[in-house]
């Protein structure tokens, strides 16, 4: 039995090899295949995102010759992973990213190497609320307090006090900071201001 070394090919096309003093066989003929170039287009999609809510993500534009394909990290895709874009809903703790790469329309079908979009999901529990100084405020009194939201975009913000006639508002209701006035109260003189924000 004779055996060949591996053979690496450094061009595209048709290709033969053969060893001197060989044994006399059937000629072979390899085609090498060129390996696609990564994507010239870009990936257009959120690169912050809720879990468990659908994103879509596409490629600006899809090279001739190629059909993309893509991978996700974090989370999984609805349908096909291949086309031009694509339906992810993400999950867990991260991290998260979308890659593509062009596979060759051949029957080999190679990949190319891939472009990535890094991901990052909306730490809801990151919104904090900072009080006017102190905690302890006197009736018919206006105050003022404001959320840092940390970058994110709320689709709605809302104030309440509880219990409800604990005050009222000033202004700022549905922003991040809102100036209150303290009612008087003759029973109980705690309450708790709430910010409820709604996103995705």
């Amino acid at each position: 039995m004779l055996l060949m070394p591996a053979l690496v090919w450094a061009q595209s096309g048709l290709e033969s090899t053969s060893k001197p003093s060989g044994c006399v066989a059937d000629a072979k003929i390899v085609k090498a295949v060129k390996v696609p170039d990564a994507p010239t287009g870009s990936i257009t999609g959120p690169d912050k995102v809720c879990q468990l809510i659908p994103q879509t993500y596409s490629l600006s534009s899809i090279d001739s010759g190629t059909i993309p394909v893509w991978e996700v990290t974090g989370g999984t895709i609805q349908g096909s992973n291949t086309g031009q874009s694509i339906t992810v809903i993400f999950t867990g703790a991260g991290p998260f990213s979308v890659s593509v790469r062009n596979r060759s329309l051949d029957p080999i079908g190679c990949l190319s190497p891939p472009v990535t979009l890094p991901v990052e999901a909306f730490n809801m529990g990151s919104i904090t609320v900072t009080p006017p100084s102190g905690g302890l405020y006197c009736p018919s009194s206006s105050q003022t307090f404001t959320a840092n939201l940390n970058g994110i975009v709320p689709d709605s913000m809302e104030w309440a006090f509880s219990p409800s006639n604990f005050g009222s508002f000033v202004s700022g209701q549905g922003t991040s900071s809102v100036t209150v006035n303290f009612n008087e109260i003759s029973t109980n003189p705690n309450g708790v201001l709430q910010l409820k924000i709604v996103k995705c």
